[in-house]
C-alpha cells in the first residue's frame, strides 16, 4: 500500500485522477531519438493482472477477516491510483465482495464489511458501467441487506454504494432495486432514532435517485421530501434539494414553492454557517420554477433584514438573490426594490467594509436593477453621490465609483451626460471639494475602461493635471483614472503616459501607476499590443535608486510576462545577470508577480510536479502574505501594492491547495490551515469555491 501511495504522488494521479501524459510506454519523441522510459504507472499497469489474480485467490479462500480486509484495502489503493484497472476482472471482484458480505457473523467483522463496501463504492465510481452491468443482479440482494443493518457504519456505507451505483448506471428507467433502496432510505429518514451518518448517506441516495432514476421515484407520492424536511439538521436536506433543483430533472411548481417556503424557514432559524448554503439553494429554486407573487414578496421582505454590514458574506448572498429576482420576476420585485431597498443599498455601498464578493454582488444588483427599468439609471447616480456625501470621511469613493460605472455600462444612454457631470468637478479652476474631485476622477476612470473618451473634449488632459496635486488621495485617483481611461483607447492615450514616464521625472511614478492599471485591467487581447509599447520603457526605469519606482515597474513587468511567458520570461531571466543591483532587484520582484499569476494555471497543467514542490515555495508565499510594516515613510500606494500582491497570492494558494495530496507537503498544509484562521480565511474559501 505504501508503494501504491508513492506511485500516486509521483506519477500524476492526485485524488484519483490519472494523468493522460503518462499513457503509453516507450513512446518516441518527435524531436528526440531516445526512448521514454516506462513510468511508475506503466510498470504498475503491467502488474495489475498478476496482482488481481493473487488477491482474488486470497479473497475467495477461507482467509481470516484481517487478511480479507487487507486485501480489499489494497484494492482500494489500486483503483485510487489506477481508475478502471479492474475492468477486466469485474465479475470476479464483485463475486469476491458478495462472498465476503454474505459471511456469517462468526467469520467476519464490522470493519471488514465497511471496508468491502467502501471498495465497492469506489469501484463503481471509477469503472465503466459496461464492465460490471451483468454482475449487478448478483450482488444487489446482499447490498440491500447491508442497508438495513443496525450498525450505522455498515448501513451508511451500503447507502454510499447505491449512490455510486446510481451515478454510474444512469439513466435508470426501471429497476426493482432502485425502488427498494428508495423505500429503505425513506424509512431511515422518517425515523427519529436514525444515526446522523446513516441519515446523511440516505439523503444522498434520495438526491441520486431523483437525478439518475427519475421514473422510479416520481410516482412514489413525495414521502421522501416530507421526511427530508422534518429532520433536526436541515443542512443535508438543503444540499439534496439544491442538487435536484439544479439538475435537468423537471420538478413541479408545487414542489418548488414548498421548497422555497421551507428554505425561508431554514434561513430564519439558521446560524451564520448554515445560511450560505441555504441562500444558494434558494437561488437555484427561484431560478428553476414559476413562483407566485406572494411568495416572491415574502422572500424580498425576509431579505431586507440581511442588508447590513454586520455580516458581509450574508449581505453578498442577499444582494445576489435580489439580483436574481429582478431578472426573473421584475414585475413584482422592481416596485418593492425601488421604494424600500435602493436607498438602503446606496448607503451600504459607501462602507469600506463592503469589498470582494460583497462589492461584486452590489455592482451586479445595480446592473440588474437598471436592466429591469432603464429609467431609474438617472436617479441612481444622484442617490449614490448623496449617500457618499452623507458618509463623510468614512465613505468609500472607490466603491461608489464602481457602482456608478456599472449603472452607466447598463444604460449607455446616460454615459455622455454622466461623464460631463463628473468632468465638471475636475476642470481647471474648479471649486469642488477634494472628496468630489476624488470621486470624479475614480468614476471617470471606471467609466473610461469601457467607454472611449477620446471624443470627450479635454477629459484626459484634465485628469493628468492632478498628477501634481498637493493631496496624495487626489494624485492616486488621477493615476487610477488616467490608466483606466487609457484602456478605452490605448492607441490615443497610451503614448501620452509612456511619454511622461520617459521625459517627466516629477510625474513618472504616477504614470507608472497608470501603466499598472492598464496592465492589470485591460483585456488579454489588448495586452499584446500594450506590451509592445510599454515593455522597454518599463525596463528603462528599473535602473534607478528609487525603490517605489522599481516596485511599480516590476508589478507591470511581472504581469506582462505572465501573459506571454515564452516571450518575456527569457528576457527577465537574462536581466538577472545585469550588473546593476537595482535591475536585478526589479526582475526578482517582477518574477514574483509572474509566478503568483501563473500558479493556478501551473496547478492545472502540471499538478503532480507542482504538488511535489509546494513546500519549496512556502517561504515566498509566507513572505507575500505577511502584512507590510507601516513606517513614517509608508505611502498609500505601498499599502495598495502589498494588498494587491497578497490577493494575487491568495488566488494562487487557492489553486495550489486543490491539488495537494495529504502528506506530500506538510509545511504548505500547515500554512493553509493557519491562513484559514486569519482575516483571509473567508476570501480563501470563496476563491476555492470559484476555482
Amino acid at each position: 500500500m505504501v508503494l501504491l501511495n508513492q506511485t500516486s504522488v509521483y506519477s500524476g494521479t492526485l485524488g484519483g485522477r490519472e494523468s493522460d501524459a503518462v499513457a503509453g510506454s516507450k513512446r518516441k519523441r518527435a524531436d528526440e531519438t531516445m526512448e521514454v522510459e516506462d513510468s511508475p504507472l506503466d510498470l504498475l499497469r503491467s502488474q495489475v493482472a498478476a496482482l488481481c489474480k493473487a488477491l482474488l485467490k486470497q479473497l475467495q479462500t477461507k482467509s481470516s477477516a484481517a487478511a480479507s480486509q487487507a486485501g480489499f484495502q489494497l484494492l482500494i489503493e489500486l483503483v485510487t491510483v489506477l481508475p478502471g484497472a479492474l475492468s477486466q476482472h469485474s465479475s470476479s471482484v464483485i463475486s469476491s465482495a458478495k462472498t465476503t458480505l454474505s459471511q456469517s457473523g462468526a467469520n467476519t467483522t464490522t470493519t471488514l464489511h465497511t471496508t468491502t463496501l467502501s471498495f465497492l463504492s469506489l469501484f463503481f465510481k471509477t469503472h465503466p458501467a459496461s464492465s460490471f452491468n451483468t454482475s449487478i443482479p448478483t450482488i444487489i440482494p446482499v447490498l440491500l441487506t447491508e442497508a438495513t443493518q443496525k450498525h450505522p457504519r455498515v448501513a451508511s456505507e451500503a447507502f454510499k454504494v447505491f449512490s455510486s451505483l446510481l451515478q454510474a448506471t444512469q439513466p435508470i428507467s426501471s429497476a426493482d432495486w432502485a425502488a427498494q433502496i428508495y423505500k429503505e432510505a425513506v424509512n431511515r429518514l422518517s425515523r427519529n432514532d436514525t444515526d446522523s451518518e446513516v441519515r446523511a448517506s440516505a439523503e444522498e441516495v434520495i438526491g441520486n435517485l431523483w437525478i439518475s432514476a427519475t421514473p422510479v421515484v416520481s410516482n412514489q407520492g413525495g414521502a421522501e421530501w416530507d421526511a427530508l424536511r422534518k429532520g433536526a439538521r436541515p443542512e443535508g436536506a438543503v444540499r439534496v434539494i439544491k442538487r435536484v433543483a439544479a439538475s435537468n430533472v423537471p420538478m413541479s411548481d408545487d414542489w418548488v414553492v414548498q421548497s422555497v417556503e421551507w428554505v425561508l424557514g431554514v434561513l430564519r432559524r439558521s446560524g451564520r454557517g448554515g445560511r450560505v448554503e441555504s441562500f444558494e439553494c434558494l437561488d437555484v429554486l427561484l431560478a428553476k420554477g414559476n413562483v407566485p407573487d406572494t411568495i416572491i414578496t415574502d422572500v424580498i421582505n425576509q431579505l431586507k433584514q440581511y442588508l447590513t454590514i454586520a455580516d458581509i458574506t450574508i449581505l453578498s448572498q442577499a444582494l445576489t438573490t435580489l439580483s436574481l429576482l429582478l431578472g426573473k420576476y421584475p414585475k413584482v420585485t422592481y416596485p418593492i426594490v425601488e421604494t424600500q431597498i435602493v436607498g438602503l443599498v446606496s448607503s451600504l455601498v459607501c462602507s469600506s467594509l463592503v469589498s470582494g464578493a460583497a462589492l461584486s454582488s452590489t455592482e451586479d444588483f445595480y446592473g440588474t436593477l437598471v436592466t429591469a427599468d432603464n429609467q431609474i439609471a438617472s436617479h441612481i447616480i444622484p442617490s449614490l453621490t448623496t449617500s457618499l456625501d452623507r458618509a463623510g470621511r468614512e465613505g468609500s469613493a472607490s466603491n461608489v465609483s464602481k457602482c456608478l460605472a456599472r449603472v452607466v455600462k447598463c444604460s449607455m444612454g446616460i454615459a455622455a451626460g454622466t461623464i460631463a457631470e463628473f468632468h465638471k468637478h475636475i476642470r481647471p479652476g474648479t471649486k469642488a471639494k477634494e472628496s468630489q474631485i476624488v470621486l470624479g476622477l475614480l468614476t471617470l476612470g471606471e467609466i473610461g475602461r469601457s467607454v472611449d473618451m477620446s471624443i470627450q473634449s479635454n477629459v484626459f488632459n484634465d485628469v493628468l493635471q492632478y498628477y501634481t496635486a498637493d493631496s496624495e488621495a487626489v494624485r492616486s485617483a488621477a493615476a487610477f483614472a488616467s490608466g483606466n481611461i487609457c484602456i478605452g483607447n490605448t492607441h490615443v492615450f497610451l503614448p501620452i503616459i509612456v511619454n511622461i514616464i520617459q521625459r517627466d521625472p516629477s510625474r513618472r511614478i504616477l504614470a507608472l501607476h497608470a501603466i499598472k492599471e492598464v496592465v492589470s485591467n485591460c483585456s488579454h487581447a489588448q495586452l499584446e499590443s500594450v506590451a509592445e509599447v510599454v515593455w522597454t520603457p518599463l525596463f528603462e526605469r528599473s535602473d534607478t535608486a528609487e525603490e517605489a519606482t522599481r516596485n511599480v515597474a516590476s508589478a507591470s513587468l511581472g504581469k506582462l510576462a505572465a501573459v506571454d511567458p515564452s516571450r518575456y520570461l527569457g528576457q527577465l531571466r537574462a536581466k538577472l545577470q545585469d550588473r546593476s543591483p537595482a535591475v536585478r532587484a526589479t526582475v526578482l520582484s517582477a518574477l514574483r508577480y509572474t509566478l503568483v499569476d501563473i500558479a493556478p494555471e501551473l496547478s492545472q497543467v502540471a499538478p503532480t510536479a507542482v504538488a511535489q514542490r509546494l513546500d519549496e515555495a512556502l517561504g515566498e508565499l509566507e513572505k507575500t502574505m505577511k502584512d507590510v510594516a507601516v513606517t513614517k515613510d509608508t505611502v498609500k500606494q505601498d499599502l495598495e501594492r502589498a494588498s494587491e500582491l497578497q490577493r494575487s497570492c491568495l488566488r494562487a494558494i487557492a489553486g495550489l491547495s486543490k491539488i495537494r495530496t495529504a502528506g506530500t507537503a506538510p509545511g504548505f498544509e500547515a500554512f493553509v490551515s493557519k491562513l484559514e484562521q486569519t482575516k483571509w480565511g473567508p476570501e480563501l474559501k470563496e476563491l476555492r469555491q470559484g476555482n
